[in-house]
């Protein structure tokens, strides 16, 4: 049961931006323009280009 919970919702954030995951999971966004700057650079290796 844990393994199918896992699989839908990494199939429910697949291919979505950070915005579209808070829409869906109804993720209030805490942080400042430039925390999330920094975050983008630090992540930016696993990024699909």
């Amino acid at each position: 049961l844990l393994d199918v919970t896992c699989t839908s919702v990494a199939n429910m954030i697949k291919g979505k931006t950070s915005e579209e995951i808070r829409q869906t999971f109804n993720i209030k966004n805490d942080f400042t323009p430039q925390e999330e700057e920094q975050i983008k650079k630090e992540n930016e290796w696993c990024e699909n280009k």
